[in-house]
Formats: structure tokens, sequence, C-alpha cells
């Protein structure tokens, strides 16, 4: 299972493009590497335009084994939240950006553990993410960056890097990733 890393891509951008020096990052990532990883280090980085306020992230999970169908939920916790400046060189300018850095809540380590032994065991799976914004967030498109870091000896890699993504005037997005094994 070597692109197992691309389920926790798609947890946490929906559908979209990987850079391919990530996929090559990867290429030898296997079901020992992912049941080695320790939940606890687990980080996400996501980069927004400024005027969107994250509500709520949560991370699911549908793992369909022969006792059945188990859903498991990764909320994830905000550690900390910081306002980029405007980035001007001679090619572009970027605008103010925030930057919200978040670990697995206490439920969704527990729950990672179980996605590791289930995987192990060679259950398929399918993933989803669900991102809901503040109420005052403006439905307009916006630009965003994921970048992942499973080791912090590793650093953070980057998983999706500005991409648009428009919000419905409910100030919802969702995002669902078909990755089945």
């Amino acid at each position: 299972m070597k692109y197992l890393l691309m389920v926790l891509l798609l947890l946490l951008s929906g559908c979209s493009s990987v850079p391919l020096s990530t996929l090559t990052h990867f290429a030898t990532f296997d079901e020992q590497d992912f049941a080695a990883l320790d939940p606890n280090q687990i980080r996400a980085r996501l980069v927004v335009d400024d005027f969107v306020k994250l509500k709520d992230i949560t991370l699911n999970a549908q793992i369909n084994a022969a006792n059945g169908v188990q859903q498991l939920e990764f909320p994830l916790t905000l550690i900390s939240k910081e306002i980029l400046p405007v980035r001007k060189s001679w090619i572009f300018t970027t605008q103010v950006r925030a930057r919200y850095q978040y670990e697995l809540s206490p439920q969704a380590r527990q729950n990672f553990v179980k996605l590791q032994q289930a995987l192990l065991k060679g259950h398929k799976y399918n993933c989803d993410v669900n991102v809901v914004f503040d109420e005052h967030t403006p439905p307009q498109p916006f630009k965003y960056t994921v970048k992942l870091m499973l080791d912090p000896d590793n650093g953070y890699i980057t998983m999706i890097d500005n991409r648009e993504m428009a919000v419905s005037k409910s100030g919802v997005a969702s995002g669902n990733s078909e990755m089945l094994r």
C-alpha cells in the first residue's frame, strides 16, 4: 500500500491534486510505516486567505471489514493561528493570509490507532473531510495550502499548494475522497 499517506492528504484536503514531489517522497511508504506513526506527532498546517474564518474541521474514515462497517471521526484541535503579512516580489503579490496549525484531538488519536490496526489487517476504507466555516466568512472563492507533518524529523511536506476553493452560500465546504483500498 504505497500511497497510504495519500489517505491522510485526502482527509485534509478532499479532492485535489498532490504535488509530484510529495508522491515520490512517499513512494515506499507502506502499512508498516503507517503503523509506526505516532499520532501525538502528527500536525496539519492550513494557510488560507485572511478573510476565511474556520469554525470546525473533522476528518472521517469508514472502514469496511468482514464484521461490518466502522465509522471513525478525527476532530482536529487548533494549536495556533498566525497572520502572514502581504508578500511582494517582482512576479506576484500575495494578500494577507492566516496560517492555522492543528493536531489530532484525544479522540482522533484513539481513532487513528484503530485506523492503523484496521489497515494492517488489510481492511478496505474510504475517507472524507468536512470543513465548516464561520457564518461571517464571505461566500467567495479563496485559496488554501495544506502541509502535513508526520514526523518532526522530516518537517512539513506540502500536500496542496495554493488551490482555489469555492464556498457555498451556507458557508460550508466539504470534500469527499473516493480513495478505497
